[in-house]
Formats: C-alpha cells, structure tokens, sequence
C-alpha cells in the first residue's frame, strides 16, 4: 500500500473482534485471537486487495508484537517526519 498517504499512526489494544479478518465500510481489521494494536489511518483511501477484491480503505487495524516499533518505524515515513 502507499505509504505517502499515510496520515497517522496509533497504537492500543482493541479486543473483542469476532472475526480475524473484517471489512467495515473503509476499515480493514486484521485481528490475531480477536485483538489490533496498530491502526493506520490514509488520506485519501489506499486501495487493497482484500480476498480477491480490490477496496479502498482509509483505515487499517491490526497486530503487531512489537507495536510502538511498527509505529516508530511507520512515523518516519509521515510526509511532517520530514519537514
């Protein structure tokens, strides 16, 4: 996925998905045992190939064992982290 539109990176435990895989309107949801702990936001919609089917999403959870270091090392890519 393009990363310059990449607009944000957050980091935070999110429990209770039913499914490990969810589509929800422009958010996709890749959960490990029902959890996320990153979620990228992307301004405009990234388009992804989901199960065969190309959707655009502006919002992408998932998990990550090392979350704050996915999310230093994705920050470094935000068009400010430059600026």
């Amino acid at each position: 996925m393009p990363l310059e539109r990449l607009t944000s990176v957050a980091t935070g435990a999110v429990a209770g998905h039913e499914r490990n895989l969810v589509i929800e309107g422009d958010r996709l949801v890749a959960a490990v045992m029902g959890d996320t702990n990153v979620e990228l936001r992307f301004d405009p919609a990234v388009d992804v190939e989901v199960a065969g089917r190309v959707r655009p999403l502006a919002r992408i959870s998932f998990y990550a064992d090392d979350p704050r270091g996915v999310a230093r090392l994705l920050r470094a890519r935000l068009p400010s982290a430059g600026a």
